[in-house]
Formats: C-alpha cells, structure tokens, sequence
C-alpha cells in the first residue's frame, strides 16, 4: 500500500520489476474486510473476564483451555456473523 508520497514513489520505481499494482480505495476494502478499521470495538463481557481469571488459578491449562477458549471462539463467530 502506498499511503504517502515517498511509499508512491517507492512502487513507481518498480514498475520495471514487473509487478501487479492494482489501484484500491482503503475505504472500501476496509468496509467489506478489516471490521476494526471502522467499527468502534465492543465492550468485553466483564462476568466472563473475572471467570476467566478466577478459573486461571484454579483449573489446569488444558482444562481452561477447553472451557473458555472454545467459547471466545464462538463468541468471536458470532461477532463476525453479525457484522458481514
């Protein structure tokens, strides 16, 4: 991506390398593919943190792994789904 003069002249000194440049409006490509680019972030469940953290001191790695990370997850999923 060429965001500045010099970055611009940096790829127009490569033309001769045989290069594919194709033009690209970073506000579109951000709409349809980088969401945080242009959404404001969510606000973390904060009872889910504070189990989370409470587990970490308890629970073997392996066994909070399976119980928080396969939920963040599909937490993650669903944030995804509702923004496409």
């Amino acid at each position: 991506m060429t965001n500045t003069t010099k970055g611009e002249r940096m790829v127009n000194g490569m033309k001769d390398m045989d290069i594919a440049a194709i033009p690209l409006d970073i506000n579109d490509y951000a709409t349809r593919y980088n969401l945080r680019l242009h959404l404001d972030p969510e606000e973390p469940d904060r009872s889910c943190r504070a189990a989370f953290y409470r587990d970490l001191d308890l629970m073997a790695f392996d066994v909070l792994a399976v119980k928080h990370l396969a939920a963040i997850k599909e937490e993650r999923k669903k944030r995804k789904l509702q923004h496409q």
